[in-house]
């Protein structure tokens, strides 16, 4: 893994963690991982095997999207991972028709920000 996606993981993993109110010592209780690992992984000096990162992030709720595309979503970050989190706990066909109610969404906003210059 990348070392910046190391510490990216490392910041979500402890934001995910103290969201749940959790301390390290709870998390691991919980996961079966190690205090000593989570400490680590948090600091980005340990890369977290995927079943590592898949145990914390199905305990934490949260997307290791975030982390992987964490480049691709820099523009409003925070609200692209709310979307992103929310749309993960979503079937196919819910986050289907989520699509297609942003589009419509979309398409009115720029229908008002842009009126047509056929009405002069």
């Amino acid at each position: 893994m990348p070392e910046k996606a190391i510490k990216d993981l490392g910041i979500a993993l402890k934001k995910q963690r103290k969201q749940h109110k959790l301390t390290q010592e709870g998390l691991s209780d919980i996961t079966g991982i190690s205090k000593r690992h989570i400490a680590k992984i948090e600091n980005g000096i340990s890369n977290a095997s995927f079943e590592i990162v898949s145990i914390l992030a199905k305990n934490l709720d949260f997307s290791i999207d975030n982390i992987i595309f964490s480049d691709v979503l820099n523009d409003n970050e925070d609200i692209a991972k709310e979307i992103a989190i929310k749309l993960s706990l979503c079937t196919e066909e819910q986050k289907r028709i989520t699509i297609k109610m942003l589009d419509s969404l979309i398409e009115e906003f720029q229908t008002i920000n842009n009126p047509s210059k056929d009405k002069d």
